[in-house]
């Protein structure tokens, strides 16, 4: 959703954390960092098999891996050389991390999970590692949020051999769970239309010799072509920055702009000026931007406490008072004019009544000082308020300053017309 490629991998038999870096376009990595997500369990043997997969519903990204514990699940210690279950951390930025939690449970030993999404369902799909009797299959498993609770697990989907490392895609109205049969040195794959019955094609399937637990991704036609040593023209290079709103309309915008332009969203959530501010060098990087568009101000405005926890507006402050919003706004243009790249502030969309922890009226108030910053510095205003005003009945959530699918997409085709302008 960031416009990134973002990737985990085990980091050695016997470790507490786990690899990880970042790319745009798989050729070129970032730097490789370790992510101590175990360091806090004294007795943690080891990380294994860790996935990313990103939780849209709460716009954050859960990491999760097996690890053993002794001691932690006595029932099943005996049953194996290890004693595994499945354990996740959330981040929005890759920078800072959620303590490590349980994710998946069931009274047995339990690895190589991988997340997907089924419309309102989560599918995992994950390998019974029992060892006493040997079970060493895939299973799957079902939830109605991306951090469980997960459900009980199937019986076993794949056959009479030895499978392990799933990766799992819909394609049309069939699902294709391939996997890593070890024993056999070779790949496998099981299909179905219902999730419950299954059939081993693996005859058909042909697999580069010697290929091991691979992950399915989807990429652009640039990126696969790019990956081919195949010549082409660089595109221009657009970052979004803002917040939760633009991280519902960046997928439309990528998908709009897919042949004009390389288009990418900061990690995470931008929230508040300040924390624009403190983050904005990171997420300019060593890129060369041709435009950026940005917006800050639904965070700047709501209500919080002393330790910056959301409360009820009679029982706050707001966060970023309207006087400091436009001293920051002021030091963020400066700072992205210095970049080169053509501006386009994006306008706050609309707060509607009820929403608890902001002010309905407070947006527009926020946009009259970001319109007079934008206008001294010469940089174009992307009305997405007016925009959004003209038909919120019909394109926002009830006492809430998120948008459904239909109203995230009006968004992006504005936006991406405001970035073609800045383009031709």
């Amino acid at each position: 959703p960031d416009g990134m490629f973002h990737m985990v991998w085990t980091t050695g038999w016997w470790e507490k954390g786990i690899g990880y870096a970042h790319s745009r376009d798989l050729l070129k990595w970032s730097e490789q960092k370790c992510i101590e997500v175990m360091a806090h369990e004294g007795k943690a043997k080891n990380c294994w098999a860790p996935e990313v997969f990103y939780d849209e519903a709460n716009g954050q990204y859960l990491i999760f891996w097996a690890s053993t514990i002794p001691g932690r699940f006595p029932e099943t210690e005996k049953k194996g050389d290890n004693n595994h279950r499945i354990y996740y951390v959330a981040t929005k930025d890759f920078e800072s991390f959620s303590r490590a939690k349980l994710l998946y449970e069931h009274g047995f030993n339990v690895i190589d999970a991988t997340i997907v999404r089924d419309g309102r369902q989560y599918l995992m799909f994950l390998k019974d590692e029992t060892v006493h009797p040997p079970q060493k299959n895939i299973r799957l498993a079902t939830a109605k949020a991306a951090e469980g609770p997960y459900s009980e697990p199937s019986q076993a989907i794949t056959g009479q051999y030895w499978a392990e490392g799933p990766t799992a895609i819909k394609i049309g109205d069939t699902w294709f769970v391939y996997f890593d049969k070890y024993r056999e040195r070779s790949y496998g794959v099981v299909v179905s239309k219902d999730l419950k019955n299954w059939a081993d094609v693996s005859d058909k399937l042909q697999f580069p010799k010697g290929s091991r637990h691979g992950t399915i991704l989807q990429v652009s036609n640039r990126v696969l072509d790019k990956l081919m040593g195949k010549e082409q023209a660089a595109l221009p290079n657009v970052l979004i920055i803002g917040d939760s709103i633009s991280i519902g309309y960046f997928p439309s915008v990528k998908e709009l702009l897919e042949d004009k332009a390389v288009v990418v969203h900061n990690p995470g959530n931008a929230q508040h000026t300040r924390f624009g501010l403190d983050k904005l060098d990171q997420w300019l990087g060593q890129s060369k931007w041709d435009v950026i568009h940005f917006n800050h101000g639904l965070h700047d405005l709501k209500y919080v406490d002393e330790k910056g926890k959301n409360v009820p507006v009679e029982k706050g402050r707001q966060q970023v008072p309207i006087d400091e919003y436009e001293k920051n706004l002021e030091e963020l243009v400066k700072r992205l004019k210095s970049t080169g790249a053509a501006l386009i502030f994006a306008s706050t969309t609309p707060v509607p009544d009820g929403t608890g922890i902001r002010v309905q009226g407070d947006a527009k108030k926020y946009n009259v000082v970001a319109e007079r910053v934008m206008k001294k510095h010469g940089v174009a205003v992307n009305d997405l308020y007016s925009f959004a005003m003209l038909r919120l009945g019909e394109i926002q959530r009830p006492k809430n300053v998120h948008f459904n699918d239909a109203g995230s997409r009006l968004l992006a085709e504005q936006v991406a017309v405001a970035i073609l302008s800045k383009l031709e």
